[in-house]
């Protein structure tokens, strides 16, 4: 009987077919793992696969990503296996020609099996390293008995957050600050003189212009001007500034002043002007210099904050009848009446005198009138002047020795007959020495002879700069007692 062996054949050509096809199943399933671009694979407890065999760790780099071990169940009945119902999926592989785009996160899932202990829950890595080298396998060796799953590492522990305050306590310090401040304050001041009280016309004037800070605070952009009188002619109008004490101003300049200055506390600056009067001047020659703070600055005195300076125009008068110039004198007397009140009346000459410095010689003669054989000497002031002052020469009233004359009190007789009183002269008209209408004898005066009246005045004084003074003027004091003086003749005396 055949029948056995037939039974025998059928079941070998049976079962080389199943295992042909199982082999053709496991190459398709090889290479469509390979050349699909996305797959995915079911890790179950029964899959009994090891994600870190030849078969998935040879595979080409970001095919498939390196499972950390941490994720595996490591019963002691079996080898490796996935942790229950995790879901793993791979990453699509990156163009060669472009770089190589972010890992994508392995998401692992939470499950919940009856046979396994609590402690088998999963977290959520977003790449782990293996902690173990390729092809290694844990060495747990299933035994009878209870299993117990055991996790292959530690779950980390949360952190313990201690907190720090970020800011140390500080203790405030408080600095009081007054809501009212009062502003800075500086007192400026300025003057201003060109050293003179007259003027003529064509006459050069020198100016000087000093701006004062007194303090106490530093003043920035102060102001300095001047508008020049239109008596001056503007093109000869020149000027510089000089400062001092850490001051500053414009150098030099020309024209009216307009400067912005700085002044620091205690500095100063000072104008010197040069300029020229023009040929037919009116009236009195005035000049303004002023200083103006800037913003933000208080000046506490106002009132010096301008200077003016006050020229008086000097206007010859005609020469009056009967006035000899430079002539001797012939007895024609001119009466310069003297005007009611406290003013005082001048007559102004043109008459040069010289200063020339030599000491005790007359270089002027004024004459008085001769009376019956004596000169009743009248109160009088007689000056002179180089166009810019007026210096006195001669006062008969002042109460003072002219010791640059020969009328020096001390040198005269006591007014009267003889015999005069012991000691001085007694006082007449409420004057002890040079009152009014002084009667004096005749040998006294210049040129010491009978008929001489004239009172010789040395011009060579203290106070009165040697030069050519082309003005001269008779003053008539007020309180004249006849209203009047008596005007015989003057003359300058040529050296």
């Amino acid at each position: 009987m055949k029948a056995p062996e037939n039974d025998r054949r059928d079941w070998g050509i049976v079962i080389a077919i199943l295992l042909l096809g199982f082999l053709c199943i496991i190459l398709a399933a090889g290479w469509a793992v390979r050349f699909s671009p996305r797959w995915r694979l079911d890790a179950s407890m029964e899959s009994m696969l090891d994600p870190n065999s030849d078969f998935l760790t040879s595979r080409p780099s970001g095919f498939v990503e390196p499972i950390d071990p941490s994720i595996l169940t490591l019963p002691v009945w079996l080898n490796v296996f996935l942790t229950p119902g995790a879901d793993y999926a791979t990453r699509v592989p990156p163009p060669t020609s472009t770089p190589t785009p972010a890992v994508t996160p392995v998401i692992f899932a939470t499950a919940t099996r009856t046979d396994i202990p609590p402690t088998s829950t999963l977290v959520y890595f977003p790449s782990p390293t293996p902690t173990n080298p390729p092809n290694s396998k844990p060495s747990n060796t299933p035994g009878p008995g209870t299993f117990t799953s055991t996790p292959s590492r530690t779950p980390p522990v949360p952190p313990t957050f201690t907190w720090t305050p970020s800011n140390t306590p500080v203790t405030p310090t408080i600095t009081w600050t007054p809501s009212n401040i009062p502003p800075p304050s500086a007192d400026l001041s300025i003057t201003k003189t060109d050293n003179s009280t007259s003027y003529v016309g064509g006459a050069w004037k020198d100016y000087v212009i000093t701006v004062y800070n007194a303090g106490p605070s530093d003043v920035v952009g102060a102001t300095v001007t001047d508008m020049f009188s239109p008596n001056f002619d503007p093109s000869f109008v020149d000027w510089g500034c000089a400062p001092s004490g850490g001051a500053s101003c414009t150098s030099v300049g020309q024209g009216n002043i307009t400067d912005t200055v700085n002044l620091p506390s205690g500095s100063s600056v000072t104008y010197n002007v040069r300029a020229q009067v023009v040929s037919n001047p009116s009236g009195d020659l005035v000049n303004t210099a002023t200083v103006t703070e800037p913003a933000g600055i208080i000046d506490p005195n106002q009132a010096n904050n301008s200077a003016t300076d006050i020229d008086t125009l000097i206007v010859a008068d005609p020469f009056p009848p009967g006035v000899e110039i430079g002539l001797p004198p012939d007895g024609n007397v001119y009466y310069f009446p003297q005007p009611p009140g406290s003013v005082p009346a001048a007559l102004t000459l043109n008459i040069t005198t010289v200063v020339n410095g030599d000491v005790g010689t007359p270089d002027l003669v004024y004459y008085e009138y001769l009376n019956n054989g004596f000169v009743y000497l009248d109160q009088v002031i007689i000056q002179i002047s180089d166009g810019n002052n007026w210096y006195t020469v001669f006062y008969w009233g002042d109460e003072i020795r002219d010791t640059n004359t020969n009328m020096d009190y001390n040198l005269l007789p006591c007014p009267g007959t003889p015999p005069y009183p012991p000691i001085g002269c007694e006082p007449q008209s409420g004057s002890l020495y040079e009152p009014d209408e002084r009667q004096i004898p005749p040998i006294n005066f210049y040129p010491y002879s009978t008929d001489s009246r004239g009172v010789a005045i040395d011009l060579d004084i203290p106070g009165i700069p040697q030069g050519i003074y082309p003005y001269l003027r008779i003053i008539a004091p007020a309180g004249d007692a006849d209203g009047q003086l008596e005007i015989d003749g003057i003359a300058a005396i040529t050296p």
